[in-house]
């Protein structure tokens, strides 16, 4: 049902729940099993404004939302406002879970998810919207843009380089990771496309090793 001036939901996974939410007033809430959608009970007053993405360490949502930038425990169905002047698009989270990637502006910035703090701007034309971040492998921490030109950029963090490396699409607009096989779908005006960064890398970062508790360490 459309509860707001942009039916779209901007949607993640988190903790192998799907979450989602109306552009730009929408309820954020879990869809269900059967296809049914319940609000994530206990933000009140909070809605959305545009992008999130799950921080794949503690498993929360960082959001765009009517309250700025914000950290959501879905579970919990408690809010922390990371950022309140900022109401991004294209929201994406750093594999260690510290840094919030938004499309802001029309450049894409880095903020810090603990401080709100503006870490970095970087403009890369094209008119940026969504953003997924690798993990692994020879690409490790660039960011993939979308473009509303129709392109996809390659956005290296540490120097400030990019690249097309597609274009000919449509308008390019949100992302969102597969997290079944690592994978990172691209939406466009006519199509879904699924892009892969190759051997040994992710847009999904990979399971971190836990170890029993009674587990001991051999000594020589």
């Amino acid at each position: 049902t459309c509860q707001t001036g942009n039916c779209n939901f901007a949607m993640t996974t988190a903790g192998g729940q799907v979450y989602g939410a109306q552009a730009f007033g929408g309820t954020y809430g879990h869809f269900n099993s059967d296809g049914t959608f319940s609000p994530i009970p206990g933000l009140s007053g909070l809605t959305s404004s545009l992008g999130m993405w799950a921080d794949p360490v503690n498993g929360h949502i960082i959001s765009a939302s009517s309250s700025g930038l914000v950290e959501i425990n879905p579970v919990a169905g408690t809010f922390r406002v990371i950022n309140a002047g900022l109401f991004p698009d294209g929201v994406s989270v750093s594999a260690n879970g510290s840094t919030a990637y938004v499309e802001n502006g029309g450049a894409i910035q880095a903020y810090s998810i603990a401080t709100g703090a503006l870490l970095n701007t970087w403009f890369t034309g094209h008119a940026p919207d969504g953003t997924g971040v690798i993990s692994g492998g020879t690409f490790n921490g660039d960011i993939v843009i979308n473009n509303n030109d129709g392109t996809v950029v390659l956005l290296d963090p540490t120097t400030g380089t990019f690249n097309v490396i597609a274009n000919g699409g449509t308008r390019g607009d949100w992302v969102s990771a597969d997290t079944n096989n690592g994978t990172l779908f691209l939406s466009q005006y006519d199509q879904v496309a699924r892009l892969t960064c190759g051997p040994g890398c992710s847009f999904v970062p990979p399971p971190r090793l836990s170890l029993p508790a009674s587990c001991c360490w051999a000594q020589e």
